[in-house]
């Protein structure tokens, strides 16, 4: 029954904001004669009710703390955990700028069996293969070599060939990003996985326990991982 009780109260939390934004924005309009007012209101009226909507149906719901492991301070082998960044493989000019935010990830988060994987597709194209393929790929993997030589490992490359999609009329990455983390999760498993180029510090790559899934431009602050790791 409680259970039922915090699902009523998420959805109306969810559902009465935009209600009550929508009712307000159609009823202004029709007050002031101006039907563009509503639409321009509307956005806006959402965000003002959205927090006061939510602060009263989540009030009197405790928080359910989540069991955590205690690590004692770094991620042990037995939870080895992958940071894995999903991108279009950068220029080969823009390959420093790349590694350089693997770099920081890796700093902010190398507590214990923590390892950064940059997962990437080459951009969309009419042909399977494009002539700056190779000097873009060489230049990502030069900087993965680079930071492994600093760190003494703990960086690597994961590249896709691109394979022809119907939908799109196009050549690009199988299934773009969902396909890219379901062959990744296939090469952890062991298996053979055609047209996924591997490199870098592969050597543990089949014991990765738990993967944390970032975009590009996504930060992770600050001892992030192990945090998760405690409670994944």
């Amino acid at each position: 029954r409680e259970r039922k009780r915090l699902r009523v109260r998420g959805i109306l939390s969810l559902v009465l904001p935009p209600l009550l934004a929508l009712g307000t924005a159609i009823l202004s309009a029709a007050l002031s004669g101006r039907w563009y007012l509503g639409v321009l209101l509307f956005p806006l009226l959402w965000e003002i009710f959205l927090h006061p909507v939510q602060a009263l149906f989540t009030r009197g719901v405790r928080p359910r703390p989540l069991p955590r492991m205690a690590l004692d301070g770094a991620v042990p082998e037995y939870a080895r955990t992958l940071i894995v960044v999903s991108d279009l493989l950068p220029e080969a000019a823009r390959a420093p700028a790349a590694a350089a935010h693997l770099e920081e990830l890796y700093r902010a988060n190398r507590q214990g069996a923590v390892e950064i994987l940059m997962l990437a597709d080459y951009k969309s194209a009419a042909e399977p293969v494009c002539p700056a393929d190779e000097a873009d790929y060489s230049a990502m993997r030069q900087e993965i070599d680079r930071l492994n030589d600093r760190y003494s490992g703990g960086f690597l490359l994961a590249v896709r060939d691109r394979t022809f999609s119907a939908a799109q009329g196009c050549y690009t990455g199988y299934e773009r990003k969902r396909g890219a983390i379901t062959q990744l999760v296939q090469a952890i498993c062991g298996e053979e996985v055609p047209g996924l180029h591997l490199s870098g510090c592969t050597g543990h790559l089949t014991q990765v326990k738990y993967l944390i899934l970032l975009d590009a431009d996504t930060d992770l602050p600050f001892n992030t991982a192990l945090v998760m790791a405690r409670c994944l």
